[in-house]
C-alpha cells in the first residue's frame, strides 16, 4: 500500500489548480526548473521575441553546416527533438466526450523549420489578446475571460506516447477583493482558514506563496509581497484506497486546490468560498548591488612553462569570438487605454521573478501609499506584482502608470490611461430612451385600440338603430294588413 502511494507521488505529474482574476495576465510555465544551459536550449529552439527571426536565420545556416556533417545533425536532431513541445487545451463543447487541441495553432506534425515559418507568421500579426509564447516556452494567456477557463497541458510526443511536463486547471473569477496585511503578524488570518471535514475526509488550511523580491533598492520604502489564500487537501493519515473509492477521489490528481476553485465539492462551498485572500506587505532594504558594471575582463591563461600569464583583455561592451552574446534588452510594451468611468482594469508587468515598482506620473507608488489613499481599495498591488484598478474614476484621467525593475529602475511597461466620462449618464439616457420609445409604442397602442373601439361602438349603434327601424316597421305593418282584410 505504502509502495504505491509513493510510485504514485513519485510518478504523477501532478496537477496544478489556479485560480485567477478576471483580465488579468497568466503565466504557465512548461519546465519546473531549467539549469542556465537549459534555458539557453529552450530559447534557441521557441524564443519569439524581437531576436527571434535572427536566431531562426542563424538556426537554418546551421542546418545547412549539420547536413554536411552527418553525425553532426544526428545529434543537433536529438537535442532539437528534446525540446519539441506544444501546449494543449482540452475542449468539453460535446460533453464528458472532450478532446485537446493546440492552443497556439500549431500542428505538432510539422517539421521544425514548418513550425518556425508559423510562429513568424503569428508574430508579425499577433492580436493583443491571444496566447503566446514566452522567453522558455511558457504560455502566456494575456486579459484572461471565463472562455479560458478549462485543462492546460504541455507535452512531448514521442511516437504514441505522450509525456507531460506540466498540467493545469484553470479558473477564472469576476471579482475577490482580498485583505491587505502591512508589517503585522497574520497567524490569527491563517489559523482562520483552517477546516476540518471528516464526512469528506479533506482539510483546508492557508497556503503561503514565496516572499517576492524587494520592490525598490537603497530605500527603506522597498516592500516584499506574499500571497496567503485558503486551499483543500486530502486530510493526513487518509490512504490513497479510501479516496480512490470516494466521490472525493480526483483531489489524487491534486496536491492541494484553491478554496474559490470550482473543484471545490458542493457541500462546503459555502464555508470555503467566503474565506478572503490576504496580502502580507512587509518594507524591505537592499542595495543596489545586482547592477553589473561593465568593467575590462582579463583573460589568463597558461604559458609552455606552467606559469600564469595574461591572454587577453577584452573592454567593456566586447566579447570573444564564438562566445555567446547578452541578450538584447526587451522593447518597452507601451499601451494607451481609453476607458470609461468605472470600468475595471488590471495593469500586469513582466519579470515577475524580479523585484519591480509601480510609479504614477513618474512618482513612486507603494502598498502602503495606495492602501493609505485608497482604504476601500480601489487600487491595489497584489501578491503578483499587478496593479488593480477596482474602478475608474475622473480623476484617473491622463494618469500615466509604468513599471520599473527593481535594481536599475529600467523601464518595463507603461500605460497610459484616457477615462472618458458618462457610462452611467450613457446608460441612464439610454433607459430614458427606452422608456420613452416603450411609453409612446404604449400610446400609440391605446390610441389605435381606442379608436378602433370607438369604431365598433359607433358601429354596433347604427346597427341596433338600424335594426329596432326595420323591427318597427314590420310591427306598424303588420295591423295595416289585417285591417286591410
Amino acid at each position: 500500500m505504502k509502495g504505491r502511494e509513493k510510485y504514485i507521488k513519485q510518478r504523477m505529474t501532478p496537477i496544478q489548480a489556479i485560480v485567477v482574476l478576471r483580465d488579468a495576465e497568466l503565466e504557465l510555465p512548461c519546465f519546473r526548473c531549467l539549469s542556465p544551459e537549459e534555458q539557453t536550449e529552450v530559447e534557441e529552439v521557441w524564443k519569439p521575441n524581437e531576436s527571434f527571426i535572427g536566431k531562426k536565420i542563424r538556426q537554418i545556416i546551421d542546418k545547412v553546416k549539420e547536413f554536411i556533417l552527418s553525425e553532426v545533425e544526428r545529434e543537433g536532431k536529438q537535442k532539437t527533438n528534446e525540446w519539441n513541445y506544444t501546449w494543449e487545451k482540452a475542449s468539453f463543447e460535446q460533453g464528458m466526450n472532450g478532446s485537446w487541441g493546440s492552443v497556439v495553432d500549431i500542428d505538432p506534425t510539422l517539421s521544425i523549420a514548418e513550425k518556425t515559418i508559423s510562429l513568424i507568421k503569428k508574430f508579425m500579426k499577433r492580436q493583443a489578446n491571444e496566447p503566446k509564447l514566452g522567453d522558455h516556452f511558457e504560455l502566456i494567456l494575456p486579459k484572461i475571460s471565463r472562455k479560458n477557463m478549462g485543462w492546460y497541458r504541455c507535452i512531448r510526443r514521442i511516437n504514441n506516447t505522450v509525456h507531460i511536463a506540466n498540467i493545469y486547471y484553470i479558473d477564472v473569477i469576476t471579482n475577490s477583493t482580498p485583505k491587505i496585511i502591512i508589517n503585522n503578524s497574520v497567524m490569527s488570518e491563517m489559523n482562520a482558514m483552517r477546516h476540518e471535514f471528516a464526512n469528506l475526509k479533506l482539510q483546508s488550511n492557508a497556503f503561503a506563496t514565496p516572499w517576492s523580491e524587494c520592490s525598490n533598492c537603497n530605500t527603506k520604502e522597498g516592500e516584499k509581497r506574499r500571497k496567503i489564500a485558503c486551499h483543500l487537501s486530502i486530510a493526513p493519515g487518509i490512504s490513497y484506497d479510501v479516496i480512490a473509492n470516494s466521490t472525493m477521489s480526483y483531489m489524487q490528481l491534486f496536491s492541494h486546490i484553491p478554496c474559490r476553485s470550482s473543484l471545490i465539492p458542493f457541500q462546503i462551498r459555502n464555508i470555503l468560498w467566503s474565506i478572503q485572500d490576504i496580502i502580507h506587505v512587509e518594507n524591505c532594504y537592499v542595495p543596489c548591488t545586482r547592477a553589473k558594471k561593465e568593467q575590462t575582463r582579463v583573460i589568463m591563461g597558461k604559458n609552455e612553462f606552467g606559469r600564469n600569464i595574461i591572454i587577453d583583455k577584452i573592454p567593456p561592451g566586447e566579447y570573444q569570438m564564438n562566445e555567446r552574446l547578452p541578450p538584447l534588452r526587451k522593447a518597452v510594451k507601451r499601451e494607451a487605454i481609453q476607458a470609461l468611468e468605472n470600468d475595471r482594469y488590471i495593469l500586469s508587468c513582466p519579470q515577475k521573478e524580479f523585484g519591480i515598482f509601480w510609479a504614477l506620473n513618474e512618482t513612486y507608488i507603494s502598498s502602503t501609499s495606495l492602501l493609505a489613499q485608497y482604504p476601500n481599495k480601489r487600487i491595489y498591488i497584489d501578491a503578483d506584482n499587478q496593479l488593480i484598478i477596482n474602478y475608474l474614476t475622473s480623476k484617473d484621467d491622463e494618469s500615466f502608470f509604468s513599471c520599473h525593475r527593481a535594481y536599475d529602475g529600467d523601464v518595463l511597461r507603461t500605460f497610459s490611461l484616457v477615462v472618458n466620462k458618462g457610462k452611467q449618464r450613457q446608460e441612464i439616457v439610454e433607459y430614458v430612451n427606452f422608456g420613452i420609445r416603450y411609453s409612446a409604442f404604449l400610446l400609440i397602442l391605446l390610441m389605435v385600440l381606442s379608436i378602433t373601439m370607438n369604431v365598433s361602438v359607433q358601429s354596433e349603434k347604427y346597427r341596433r338603430e338600424v335594426a329596432i327601424k326595420q323591427h318597427m316597421n314590420k310591427v306598424t305593418c303588420k295591423p295595416n294588413n289585417l285591417s286591410t282584410k
